[in-house]
């Protein structure tokens, strides 16, 4: 045990990543109910943001689990390295709200999705590919649905 308390084997950047992006989930969902929901077959506007709400509270649960005993990091892996990747991404996330309305949900859609996967050391074209298509797919289904989802300037939206 550490003088804090916490046994020295528990990973405390991913359990305070954990806890911080179970507590954004919770948030998403309890906004999300404050919407109609609807149903998988009649989706309403509170729909998928409390799907994906639940989605980032369950694998939060997920990183703080590991957190305490599981997956750990790589031999030799240095701390510091280990806290880029979600900045990266977090930074990413960052960017791609800003810009969303702007450059449009299938540019920057695609964009977010390449990063993720760069960051998790796919190579450049099986990442451009599946980014693209990731985004194209994503906006075709959306549409079919009548979500609305912005083009932004570069489609003329």
């Amino acid at each position: 045990m550490t003088g804090g308390g916490v046994p020295s084997l528990v990973r405390r950047g991913d359990l305070a990543a954990g806890a911080l992006f179970a507590g954004l989930g919770m948030g998403v969902c309890v906004r999300a109910m404050t919407l109609t929901i609807g149903s998988a077959h009649d989706p309403q506007p509170g729909f998928f943001p409390l799907i994906g709400g639940i989605l980032l509270v369950a694998l939060a649960t997920l990183l703080i689990v590991q957190a305490f005993g599981g997956g750990r990091g790589a031999p030799g892996e240095a701390a510091g390295d280990s806290l880029r990747p979600p900045a990266v991404l977090v930074t990413g996330l960052a960017i791609y709200a800003a810009l969303l309305e702007w450059a449009g949900y299938p540019v920057m859609t695609a964009l977010m999705a390449l990063l993720a996967l760069r960051v998790l050391g796919t190579r450049w074209a099986p990442g451009i590919v599946v980014s693209v298509a990731l985004a194209v797919g994503s906006y075709l289904l959306f549409v079919k649905l009548g979500v609305p989802l912005p083009l932004g300037q570069i489609f003329g939206g």
